[in-house]
Protein backbone atom coordinates (compact mmCIF):
# COMPACT_ATOMS: atom_id res chain seq x y z
CA UNK A 1 0.00 0.00 0.00
CA UNK A 2 2.83 2.33 0.73
CA UNK A 3 4.43 1.81 -2.35
CA UNK A 4 1.49 2.44 -3.97
CA UNK A 5 0.80 5.69 -2.20
CA UNK A 6 4.61 6.55 -2.99
CA UNK A 7 3.88 5.69 -6.95
CA UNK A 8 0.77 8.30 -6.61
CA UNK A 9 3.00 10.67 -5.89
CA UNK A 10 5.34 10.25 -7.99
CA UNK A 11 2.76 10.72 -10.86
CA UNK A 12 1.32 13.76 -9.50
CA UNK A 13 4.42 15.53 -9.06
CA UNK A 14 5.41 14.62 -12.57
CA UNK A 15 2.64 15.58 -13.89
CA UNK A 16 2.52 18.77 -12.15
CA UNK A 17 6.09 19.30 -13.64
CA UNK A 18 5.17 18.70 -16.74
CA UNK A 19 2.07 21.00 -16.12
CA UNK A 20 5.00 23.89 -15.55
CA UNK A 21 6.48 23.06 -19.14
CA UNK A 22 3.80 21.67 -21.02
CA UNK A 23 0.84 24.25 -22.43
CA UNK A 24 -2.52 21.84 -23.27
CA UNK A 25 -3.80 24.40 -25.54
CA UNK A 26 -1.22 24.33 -28.32
CA UNK A 27 0.51 20.96 -27.65
CA UNK A 28 3.98 22.57 -27.02
CA UNK A 29 6.48 22.47 -24.75
CA UNK A 30 8.04 26.23 -23.15
CA UNK A 31 11.43 27.06 -23.78
CA UNK A 32 13.47 25.40 -20.93
CA UNK A 33 12.34 21.74 -22.03
CA UNK A 34 14.02 22.21 -25.55
CA UNK A 35 17.60 23.21 -24.13
CA UNK A 36 19.01 19.50 -24.75
CA UNK A 37 17.69 19.64 -28.04
CA UNK A 38 19.04 23.05 -29.03
CA UNK A 39 21.99 22.67 -27.36
CA UNK A 40 22.69 19.69 -29.28
CA UNK A 41 21.74 21.45 -32.64
CA UNK A 42 24.13 24.82 -31.68
CA UNK A 43 26.85 22.17 -31.25
CA UNK A 44 26.37 20.51 -34.99
CA UNK A 45 26.03 24.02 -36.59
CA UNK A 46 27.77 26.56 -34.62
CA UNK A 47 24.67 29.24 -34.79
CA UNK A 48 20.68 28.70 -34.34
CA UNK A 49 18.47 31.29 -35.99
CA UNK A 50 15.74 32.35 -33.62
CA UNK A 51 12.07 34.12 -34.47
CA UNK A 52 9.80 35.35 -31.86
CA UNK A 53 6.69 35.65 -33.39
CA UNK A 54 3.77 37.49 -30.92
CA UNK A 55 0.40 37.68 -31.58
CA UNK A 56 -0.47 39.47 -27.99
CA UNK A 57 0.73 42.54 -29.45
CA UNK A 58 -1.35 43.20 -32.66
CA UNK A 59 -4.18 40.79 -33.28
CA UNK A 60 -6.34 42.06 -29.98
CA UNK A 61 -8.45 38.51 -31.51
CA UNK A 62 -8.92 37.19 -27.91
CA UNK A 63 -10.67 40.99 -27.09
CA UNK A 64 -12.75 40.64 -30.37
CA UNK A 65 -13.89 36.75 -30.43
CA UNK A 66 -13.52 35.73 -26.57
CA UNK A 67 -11.22 33.44 -25.42
CA UNK A 68 -12.79 30.39 -26.82
CA UNK A 69 -11.97 31.46 -30.13
CA UNK A 70 -8.44 32.37 -29.68
CA UNK A 71 -7.61 29.39 -27.71
CA UNK A 72 -8.48 27.34 -30.80
CA UNK A 73 -7.05 30.07 -33.28
CA UNK A 74 -3.91 29.27 -30.81
CA UNK A 75 -3.74 25.60 -31.77
CA UNK A 76 -4.12 25.82 -35.01
CA UNK A 77 -1.59 28.42 -35.56
CA UNK A 78 0.88 26.11 -33.74
CA UNK A 79 -0.07 23.38 -35.91
CA UNK A 80 1.13 25.69 -38.91
CA UNK A 81 4.06 26.85 -37.56
CA UNK A 82 5.16 22.90 -36.91
CA UNK A 83 4.39 22.18 -40.21
CA UNK A 84 7.07 24.62 -41.84
CA UNK A 85 9.58 22.09 -40.67
CA UNK A 86 10.93 20.68 -43.89
CA UNK A 87 9.15 22.67 -45.96
CA UNK A 88 10.42 26.19 -45.79
CA UNK A 89 13.17 25.14 -43.07
CA UNK A 90 14.75 21.91 -41.62
CA UNK A 91 13.18 19.13 -39.99
CA UNK A 92 15.62 19.53 -36.95
CA UNK A 93 13.79 23.15 -35.79
CA UNK A 94 12.13 23.78 -33.17
CA UNK A 95 8.75 25.05 -32.20
CA UNK A 96 8.35 26.09 -28.29
CA UNK A 97 6.59 28.41 -26.67
CA UNK A 98 7.85 31.98 -24.63
CA UNK A 99 5.78 31.13 -21.87
CA UNK A 100 3.64 28.38 -21.18
CA UNK A 101 -0.16 29.45 -21.80
CA UNK A 102 0.87 32.55 -23.30
CA UNK A 103 0.21 33.60 -26.90
CA UNK A 104 4.39 33.91 -28.04
CA UNK A 105 6.07 30.99 -29.90
CA UNK A 106 9.68 30.85 -30.63
CA UNK A 107 11.01 29.37 -33.78
CA UNK A 108 14.93 27.79 -33.27
CA UNK A 109 16.06 27.07 -36.88
CA UNK A 110 19.21 24.46 -36.99
CA UNK A 111 19.72 24.96 -40.73
CA UNK A 112 17.92 25.66 -44.01
CA UNK A 113 16.56 23.68 -46.55
CA UNK A 114 19.84 22.99 -48.32
CA UNK A 115 21.46 22.11 -44.68
CA UNK A 116 23.92 25.29 -44.62
CA UNK A 117 24.12 26.33 -41.02
CA UNK A 118 21.83 30.11 -40.70
CA UNK A 119 23.64 33.09 -40.30
CA UNK A 120 22.50 36.48 -40.36
CA UNK A 121 21.38 37.00 -44.59
CA UNK A 122 19.66 33.98 -44.11
CA UNK A 123 17.71 34.91 -41.14
CA UNK A 124 16.27 38.33 -43.05
CA UNK A 125 15.91 36.07 -46.03
CA UNK A 126 13.50 33.63 -43.98
CA UNK A 127 12.12 35.95 -42.00
CA UNK A 128 10.61 37.84 -45.76
CA UNK A 129 9.24 34.39 -46.44
CA UNK A 130 7.69 33.88 -42.94
CA UNK A 131 6.12 37.08 -42.90
CA UNK A 132 3.44 36.50 -45.90
CA UNK A 133 3.16 33.35 -44.11
CA UNK A 134 1.85 34.21 -41.18
CA UNK A 135 -0.39 36.83 -43.49
CA UNK A 136 -1.60 33.72 -45.02
CA UNK A 137 -2.35 31.74 -41.55
CA UNK A 138 -4.71 34.62 -40.78
CA UNK A 139 -6.33 35.35 -44.49
CA UNK A 140 -7.54 31.61 -44.45
CA UNK A 141 -9.03 31.87 -40.67
CA UNK A 142 -10.75 34.62 -42.18
CA UNK A 143 -8.96 37.14 -40.45
CA UNK A 144 -8.33 40.17 -42.99
CA UNK A 145 -5.21 42.59 -42.22
CA UNK A 146 -8.86 44.98 -41.54
CA UNK A 147 -9.82 42.24 -38.42
CA UNK A 148 -6.32 41.71 -36.99
CA UNK A 149 -2.78 43.18 -37.40
CA UNK A 150 -0.01 41.52 -38.39
CA UNK A 151 1.78 39.20 -35.95
CA UNK A 152 5.19 40.46 -34.43
CA UNK A 153 7.98 39.22 -35.81
CA UNK A 154 11.28 39.59 -34.63
CA UNK A 155 14.66 37.69 -35.13
CA UNK A 156 18.28 37.02 -33.50
CA UNK A 157 21.07 35.04 -34.18
CA UNK A 158 21.89 32.38 -31.11
CA UNK A 159 26.11 32.99 -31.15
CA UNK A 160 28.67 33.41 -28.98
CA UNK A 161 31.99 32.23 -27.45
CA UNK A 162 32.91 28.56 -26.24
CA UNK A 163 32.89 30.29 -23.05
CA UNK A 164 29.31 31.39 -22.77
CA UNK A 165 26.81 29.05 -21.24
CA UNK A 166 24.74 28.19 -24.08
CA UNK A 167 20.92 28.72 -22.02
CA UNK A 168 22.53 32.52 -21.81
CA UNK A 169 23.36 32.82 -25.48
CA UNK A 170 19.33 31.48 -25.69
CA UNK A 171 18.14 33.79 -23.53
CA UNK A 172 19.68 36.71 -24.71
CA UNK A 173 18.72 36.22 -27.97
CA UNK A 174 15.48 35.55 -27.42
CA UNK A 175 15.50 39.26 -25.47
CA UNK A 176 16.64 40.88 -28.94
CA UNK A 177 14.36 38.89 -31.15
CA UNK A 178 11.63 40.73 -28.99
CA UNK A 179 13.19 44.01 -29.03
CA UNK A 180 13.00 43.93 -32.57
CA UNK A 181 9.39 42.50 -32.79
CA UNK A 182 8.57 45.52 -30.09
CA UNK A 183 10.47 48.41 -32.26
CA UNK A 184 8.56 47.27 -35.59
CA UNK A 185 5.16 47.37 -33.45
CA UNK A 186 5.98 50.79 -32.32
CA UNK A 187 6.91 51.66 -35.74
CA UNK A 188 3.39 50.61 -37.08
CA UNK A 189 1.61 52.07 -34.08
CA UNK A 190 3.16 55.59 -35.17
CA UNK A 191 1.86 54.93 -38.49
CA UNK A 192 -1.56 53.83 -37.75
CA UNK A 193 -1.85 57.02 -35.29
CA UNK A 194 -0.94 59.10 -38.23
CA UNK A 195 -3.32 57.60 -40.38
CA UNK A 196 -6.10 57.94 -38.33
CA UNK A 197 -5.41 61.03 -37.78
CA UNK A 198 -5.62 61.88 -41.10
CA UNK A 199 -8.83 59.57 -41.49
CA UNK A 200 -10.40 61.60 -38.64
CA UNK A 201 -9.30 64.94 -40.25
CA UNK A 202 -10.83 64.43 -43.95
CA UNK A 203 -13.64 62.45 -42.85
CA UNK A 204 -12.22 59.30 -44.57
CA UNK A 205 -15.47 56.98 -43.46
CA UNK A 206 -17.07 54.47 -45.52
CA UNK A 207 -21.28 53.39 -44.18
CA UNK A 208 -22.33 50.50 -45.00
CA UNK A 209 -25.93 49.37 -44.05
CA UNK A 210 -27.87 45.58 -42.80
CA UNK A 211 -30.92 45.39 -42.88
CA UNK A 212 -33.34 44.55 -40.18
CA UNK A 213 -35.85 42.39 -40.88
CA UNK A 214 -39.31 40.38 -39.25
CA UNK A 215 -38.48 36.70 -39.31
CA UNK A 216 -41.99 36.00 -39.89
CA UNK A 217 -42.51 37.49 -43.68
CA UNK A 218 -38.36 39.09 -44.39
CA UNK A 219 -39.96 42.43 -44.65
CA UNK A 220 -37.39 45.00 -43.88
CA UNK A 221 -37.92 47.03 -40.59
CA UNK A 222 -34.64 49.39 -40.55
CA UNK A 223 -31.23 49.24 -41.46
CA UNK A 224 -28.06 49.48 -38.83
CA UNK A 225 -25.44 51.57 -39.96
CA UNK A 226 -22.14 50.04 -39.87
CA UNK A 227 -18.47 51.69 -40.07
CA UNK A 228 -15.48 50.81 -41.84
CA UNK A 229 -11.97 52.96 -42.44
CA UNK A 230 -10.62 52.92 -45.68
CA UNK A 231 -10.28 49.69 -47.36
CA UNK A 232 -7.73 47.59 -47.86
CA UNK A 233 -6.21 49.36 -44.56
CA UNK A 234 -6.15 47.71 -40.60
CA UNK A 235 -8.72 50.64 -40.04
CA UNK A 236 -11.19 48.78 -42.00
CA UNK A 237 -12.00 46.95 -39.32
CA UNK A 238 -14.12 48.69 -36.86
CA UNK A 239 -12.70 47.02 -33.76
CA UNK A 240 -8.73 48.21 -34.99
CA UNK A 241 -10.80 51.84 -35.43
CA UNK A 242 -12.11 52.61 -32.31
CA UNK A 243 -9.04 49.93 -30.02
CA UNK A 244 -6.79 52.84 -31.41
CA UNK A 245 -8.90 55.95 -31.29
CA UNK A 246 -9.39 54.92 -27.91
CA UNK A 247 -5.50 55.00 -27.43
CA UNK A 248 -5.33 58.43 -28.49
CA UNK A 249 -7.86 59.71 -26.67
CA UNK A 250 -10.05 61.03 -29.77
CA UNK A 251 -13.27 58.38 -29.40
CA UNK A 252 -15.63 60.15 -29.17
CA UNK A 253 -14.20 62.41 -32.15
CA UNK A 254 -14.83 59.20 -34.35
CA UNK A 255 -18.51 58.42 -33.16
CA UNK A 256 -19.46 61.45 -33.33
CA UNK A 257 -18.23 61.47 -37.09
CA UNK A 258 -19.57 58.24 -38.05
CA UNK A 259 -23.23 58.82 -36.50
CA UNK A 260 -22.77 62.10 -38.80
CA UNK A 261 -22.13 60.37 -42.07
CA UNK A 262 -24.62 57.52 -41.19
CA UNK A 263 -27.49 60.01 -40.91
CA UNK A 264 -26.41 61.57 -44.26
CA UNK A 265 -25.81 58.66 -45.52
CA UNK A 266 -29.52 57.28 -44.52
CA UNK A 267 -31.00 60.53 -45.63
CA UNK A 268 -32.57 58.75 -48.72
CA UNK A 269 -33.77 56.01 -46.28
CA UNK A 270 -37.69 55.14 -46.48
CA UNK A 271 -39.42 57.16 -44.07
CA UNK A 272 -41.41 54.24 -41.94
CA UNK A 273 -37.72 52.64 -41.24
CA UNK A 274 -35.58 52.88 -38.80
CA UNK A 275 -32.18 53.33 -38.10
CA UNK A 276 -29.91 51.76 -35.88
CA UNK A 277 -26.90 54.10 -35.19
CA UNK A 278 -23.86 52.59 -33.64
CA UNK A 279 -22.66 54.71 -29.97
CA UNK A 280 -20.52 54.85 -27.41
CA UNK A 281 -22.35 54.76 -23.90
CA UNK A 282 -19.19 56.95 -22.53
CA UNK A 283 -19.73 59.83 -24.70
CA UNK A 284 -24.27 60.36 -25.02
CA UNK A 285 -23.54 62.04 -21.56
CA UNK A 286 -20.74 64.80 -23.35
CA UNK A 287 -22.53 68.09 -24.04
CA UNK A 288 -21.26 68.34 -27.72
CA UNK A 289 -23.24 65.17 -28.25
CA UNK A 290 -26.23 66.18 -26.95
CA UNK A 291 -25.78 69.55 -29.46
CA UNK A 292 -25.24 66.53 -31.77
CA UNK A 293 -28.87 65.18 -31.11
CA UNK A 294 -30.50 68.51 -30.78
CA UNK A 295 -30.11 68.90 -34.21
CA UNK A 296 -30.97 65.02 -35.23
CA UNK A 297 -33.91 66.11 -33.88
CA UNK A 298 -34.80 69.22 -35.60
CA UNK A 299 -33.97 67.21 -39.23
CA UNK A 300 -36.81 65.69 -41.45
CA UNK A 301 -36.29 62.45 -40.58
CA UNK A 302 -36.41 63.24 -36.76
CA UNK A 303 -34.86 61.23 -33.68
CA UNK A 304 -38.44 58.91 -33.56
CA UNK A 305 -36.49 56.99 -36.14
CA UNK A 306 -33.53 56.68 -35.20
CA UNK A 307 -32.33 53.95 -32.63
CA UNK A 308 -29.80 54.17 -30.45
CA UNK A 309 -27.51 50.87 -30.40
CA UNK A 310 -25.16 50.62 -27.49
CA UNK A 311 -22.52 47.70 -26.28
CA UNK A 312 -23.82 45.84 -23.74
CA UNK A 313 -20.21 45.54 -22.22
CA UNK A 314 -19.98 49.58 -22.51
CA UNK A 315 -22.85 50.24 -20.74
CA UNK A 316 -22.35 47.65 -17.55
CA UNK A 317 -19.33 50.66 -17.26
CA UNK A 318 -21.01 53.59 -16.97
CA UNK A 319 -22.43 56.18 -14.46
CA UNK A 320 -25.81 57.38 -12.99
CA UNK A 321 -24.70 60.51 -15.11
CA UNK A 322 -25.06 58.30 -18.36
CA UNK A 323 -28.72 56.70 -17.00
CA UNK A 324 -29.55 60.36 -16.59
CA UNK A 325 -28.71 61.13 -20.36
CA UNK A 326 -30.66 58.34 -21.87
CA UNK A 327 -33.61 59.54 -20.17
CA UNK A 328 -33.10 62.74 -21.66
CA UNK A 329 -32.38 61.15 -25.05
CA UNK A 330 -35.67 59.28 -24.92
CA UNK A 331 -37.55 61.68 -24.25
CA UNK A 332 -36.79 63.71 -27.08
CA UNK A 333 -37.50 60.50 -29.01
CA UNK A 334 -34.22 58.75 -29.45
CA UNK A 335 -35.48 55.10 -29.36
CA UNK A 336 -32.91 52.52 -27.49
CA UNK A 337 -31.14 49.50 -28.20
CA UNK A 338 -28.53 47.17 -26.27
CA UNK A 339 -26.21 45.02 -27.79
CA UNK A 340 -24.43 42.08 -27.70
CA UNK A 341 -26.76 41.08 -25.21
CA UNK A 342 -26.53 37.05 -23.99
CA UNK A 343 -22.74 36.99 -23.63
CA UNK A 344 -22.77 37.42 -19.68
CA UNK A 345 -24.94 37.05 -16.94
CA UNK A 346 -24.99 40.98 -16.53
CA UNK A 347 -27.33 41.24 -18.89
CA UNK A 348 -30.59 40.56 -17.00
CA UNK A 349 -30.18 43.21 -14.63
CA UNK A 350 -29.15 45.55 -17.37
CA UNK A 351 -32.59 45.20 -19.52
CA UNK A 352 -34.76 44.87 -16.54
CA UNK A 353 -32.98 48.55 -15.39
CA UNK A 354 -32.45 50.40 -18.79
CA UNK A 355 -36.19 48.70 -20.22
CA UNK A 356 -35.09 49.31 -24.03
CA UNK A 357 -36.85 49.46 -26.89
CA UNK A 358 -34.95 46.61 -28.52
CA UNK A 359 -32.04 43.88 -27.04
CA UNK A 360 -30.13 42.23 -30.10
CA UNK A 361 -28.79 39.10 -29.15
CA UNK A 362 -25.02 38.19 -29.81
CA UNK A 363 -24.03 36.07 -33.06
CA UNK A 364 -22.40 33.75 -30.57
CA UNK A 365 -25.59 32.86 -29.51
CA UNK A 366 -27.70 32.34 -31.96
CA UNK A 367 -24.71 30.38 -34.00
CA UNK A 368 -25.95 26.93 -33.81
CA UNK A 369 -28.31 26.88 -31.84
CA UNK A 370 -30.62 24.35 -33.48
CA UNK A 371 -28.01 21.72 -31.68
CA UNK A 372 -27.47 23.35 -28.71
CA UNK A 373 -29.94 22.96 -25.94
CA UNK A 374 -28.42 25.33 -23.41
CA UNK A 375 -28.42 28.12 -25.92
CA UNK A 376 -32.20 27.01 -26.33
CA UNK A 377 -32.63 27.61 -22.61
CA UNK A 378 -30.73 31.57 -22.55
CA UNK A 379 -32.88 32.47 -25.38
CA UNK A 380 -35.95 31.28 -23.71
CA UNK A 381 -35.29 33.26 -20.77
CA UNK A 382 -33.49 36.13 -22.13
CA UNK A 383 -37.06 36.60 -24.45
CA UNK A 384 -39.44 36.12 -21.24
CA UNK A 385 -37.86 38.83 -19.47
CA UNK A 386 -37.88 41.12 -22.77
CA UNK A 387 -41.18 40.39 -22.96
CA UNK A 388 -41.40 41.72 -19.71
CA UNK A 389 -40.24 45.11 -19.98
CA UNK A 390 -41.62 45.19 -23.84
CA UNK A 391 -38.35 45.10 -25.58
CA UNK A 392 -37.91 43.58 -29.11
CA UNK A 393 -35.62 41.02 -29.39
CA UNK A 394 -33.38 41.15 -32.30
CA UNK A 395 -30.96 38.23 -33.35
CA UNK A 396 -27.83 39.16 -35.16
CA UNK A 397 -25.78 36.98 -37.02
CA UNK A 398 -28.39 34.65 -38.23
CA UNK A 399 -26.84 32.07 -41.05
CA UNK A 400 -29.39 29.28 -41.79
CA UNK A 401 -33.36 28.91 -42.06
CA UNK A 402 -32.70 25.95 -38.91
CA UNK A 403 -31.84 29.05 -36.90
CA UNK A 404 -34.33 30.54 -37.81
CA UNK A 405 -36.96 28.16 -37.06
CA UNK A 406 -35.83 27.93 -33.53
CA UNK A 407 -35.78 31.67 -33.20
CA UNK A 408 -39.01 32.22 -33.97
CA UNK A 409 -39.97 29.23 -32.32
CA UNK A 410 -39.13 30.91 -29.11
CA UNK A 411 -40.40 34.47 -29.98
CA UNK A 412 -37.47 36.32 -31.89
CA UNK A 413 -39.28 38.87 -33.70
CA UNK A 414 -36.92 40.06 -35.90
CA UNK A 415 -33.20 39.37 -37.14
CA UNK A 416 -30.65 40.88 -39.09
CA UNK A 417 -27.49 38.07 -40.59
CA UNK A 418 -25.76 37.02 -43.73
CA UNK A 419 -29.06 35.10 -44.38
CA UNK A 420 -31.04 37.94 -45.26
CA UNK A 421 -28.01 40.30 -46.46
CA UNK A 422 -24.22 41.53 -46.28
CA UNK A 423 -23.66 45.34 -45.49
CA UNK A 424 -23.60 46.89 -48.52
CA UNK A 425 -22.74 50.82 -49.14
CA UNK A 426 -25.93 51.18 -51.05
CA UNK A 427 -29.89 51.50 -49.59
CA UNK A 428 -32.23 50.32 -51.81
CA UNK A 429 -34.41 53.10 -53.61
CA UNK A 430 -37.46 54.39 -51.58
CA UNK A 431 -40.92 54.21 -53.79
CA UNK A 432 -39.85 57.97 -55.00
CA UNK A 433 -36.90 56.55 -56.10
CA UNK A 434 -34.53 58.60 -53.59
CA UNK A 435 -31.71 55.95 -53.00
Amino acid sequence: MAADDAAAVREREALRLKGAVFDRITGLYDLPAHFDTLRTLYEQHRTLGLFHIDLSRSTNLEAIYGWQFYDAFLERFARRLQALRGSLISDQSVVALDGVHSDKFLLFVAATLGGQSVHAEALHELADFLRPYLRAHLAEEGLTVGAAAEPGLGYALVSGTPFWRFERLVYQAVEQARRLSARQEESRRAREATELRRILSEESIDILFQPVVRLGDGEVIGYEALSRGPRRTAMEAPSVLFSLSNELGVERDLDRLCQAKALKRAGGMRSEHLLFLNSLAETLADPAWQAFAASVQAKERGAASVVLELNERGVHTQTEELLSALGRLREQGFRLAIDDIGTGSASFPLISRLKPDFTKLDASLVRGIESNLIQQEVLRSLVELCGKVGATVIAEGVETAEEIGILRAHGVELGQGFYFSHPASALPPGPSGRS
